[in-house]
C-alpha cells in the first residue's frame, strides 16, 4: 500500500451491519499525480472498450436481415479490427493503437452507439422494474438500480476533484477499505 505514504488518518469509523462489526480508518491523501501505471491502465481500458465494442457491434444478429452486415465484410472489418489496430498495442509490441474508427460512426442514427466496458461497475442511477415468479407462485415486482460501467477514467475525475466515492458501490466489495478487526 506504498500510496498511503502520502495519506494523513482523518478518523476512525465503525460499522456495524447485523451482528457484524469492524473498524474503518479514514484518510485524506495527497496525491498530486496519478502513478504512471494507472495512467496506462487507464488508456489501455479507453482502447480495450472500443475493440470490445467495435467487435460485439460487427458481430450484432439483433438487427434487421436487410441492414446487416454482410458476412465477407463482416469478416474483413474484425481482420481489421484485431490484426490492423489493436493487436500490437495489446501485446506491447506499439506504444500506441492504431488509428481506428468504430463502424458505428458511419451508421444509421439508430444503430449508431458505443457500447461501454469497463471493468469496475457502478449501481446506476435509473431505476428499472423487474417482475419475477416467486418458488410459491407469487409475482412480484421489484425496483432496482442496476450496473453501470465505471470506469478508470470516471474514478480518477472522482478523485481529482475530490467528489464523494461510495468505497462498497464500486465492484461492491469494498477493495478500497481496508478493516481493522475487534
Amino acid at each position: 500500500m506504498g500510496w498511503l505514504n502520502n495519506c494523513n488518518l482523518i478518523e476512525e469509523k465503525e460499522l456495524v451491519l447485523e451482528n457484524n462489526s469492524a473498524n474503518f480508518l479514514i484518510f485524506t491523501c495527497d496525491i498530486p499525480q496519478m502513478p504512471d501505471v494507472f495512467e496506462k491502465l487507464m488508456e489501455q481500458e479507453h482502447h480495450l472498450k472500443i475493440c470490445v465494442s467495435a467487435y460485439h457491434y460487427i458481430k450484432n444478429d439483433k438487427v434487421p436481415e436487410d441492414e446487416r452486415i454482410p458476412e465477407d465484410v463482416r469478416d474483413q472489418m474484425l481482420e481489421k479490427l484485431d490484426d490492423d489496430a489493436y493487436r500490437d498495442y495489446f501485446y506491447d509490441r506499439a506504444p500506441r493503437p492504431k488509428l481506428y474508427i468504430h463502424p458505428a460512426a458511419g451508421a444509421n442514427v439508430q444503430y449508431a452507439k458505443i457500447q461501454q466496458y469497463s471493468f469496475m461497475k457502478k449501481t446506476g442511477t435509473e431505476p428499472e422494474e423487474v417482475t419475477f415468479t416467486t418458488d410459491d407462485g407469487r409475482t412480484e415486482t421489484h425496483i432496482r438500480y442496476p450496473k453501470q460501467p465505471y470506469s478508470l477514467r470516471d474514478l480518477h475525475y472522482e478523485i481529482e476533484n475530490d467528489m464523494q466515492i461510495d468505497l462498497f458501490d464500486i465492484g461492491g466489495c469494498g477493495c478500497f477499505v481496508e478493516g481493522i478487526s475487534e
